[in-house]
């Protein structure tokens, strides 16, 4: 009686530990903010269930497509012309890296993905946050006057801009079909922004605004990625 009654405490005892250790919270995993057009970096979903919440941060336009490397397919997650925009759509867990590209107004806007994670993917997100995205430099571009130039991409690139004195500076990126793939307005000293460009091919360049503006612009190609793994697996 008594080696039973300890069977049933210990069994109990377990499934408590696993409960506790399974217990699932919602978790801020990556995060956008911006004025005008990007494309994000990729990432992968760790959760059962995650979502795209977005929102603009004044009056304006805002469309959010999710992009899926996996099977090819992109997706609408918001399209509209204007006033204020807010909300978010739920998705079920899918394998493969995806990426959004977001076009918004000049009044800014916001984008979050949030996933539903346990203990153990939580772990796994953390792991792979520390593992990062690394990039080696592949060009450099510097000014201080309006320009326009052609680069061809061999492979996907992030740009990075910054605007280096005062003015307003406006920079788009345009790829070989004439669809922007970045754009933004900056008008203070020190302002950065960043996007990521995933098709090679030629691309132009735009940089106007303000005379005798100086501003530069990186190029950064990815060679590594750590994808999200299963559950217990260790990278």
């Amino acid at each position: 009686m008594k080696i039973r009654l300890f069977i049933c405490v210990l069994a109990g005892f377990a499934a408590t530990c696993l409960a506790q250790l399974r217990d699932s919270r919602w978790v801020e995993t990556f995060k956008w903010q911006g004025y005008g057009t990007m494309q994000t970096e990729k990432f992968p979903v760790f959760g059962r269930r995650w979502r795209i919440r977005y929102r603009t941060l004044n009056n304006g336009p805002l469309q959010v497509i999710l992009n899926d490397f996996q099977d090819g397919s992109s997706k609408t997650v918001v399209k509209r012309a204007g006033g204020r925009v807010f909300g978010y759509e739920v998705y079920s867990y899918s394998e493969g890296v995806k990426y959004l590209a977001i076009a918004g107004g000049l009044n800014g806007w916001e984008v979050k993905v949030e996933q539903y994670l346990d203990n153990i993917e939580e772990w796994q997100y953390v792991k792979y946050q520390k593992h990062g995205i690394i990039l080696e430099k592949k060009a450099a571009w510097a000014g201080d006057s309006p320009r326009e130039f052609y680069v061809e991409m061999d492979s996907e690139w992030k740009l990075e801009f910054e605007q280096l004195s005062p003015g307003t500076l406006k920079i788009e990126v345009l790829d070989g079909d004439q669809f922007v793939v970045f754009s933004t307005q900056t008008d203070k000293v020190g302002a950065t922004s960043s996007g990521w460009a995933y098709i090679p091919g030629k691309y132009t360049f735009r940089v106007s605004g303000s005379d005798a503006l100086a501003w530069t612009i990186f190029a950064y190609r990815q060679i590594d990625i750590q994808p999200a793994g299963k559950v217990g697996e260790d990278k």
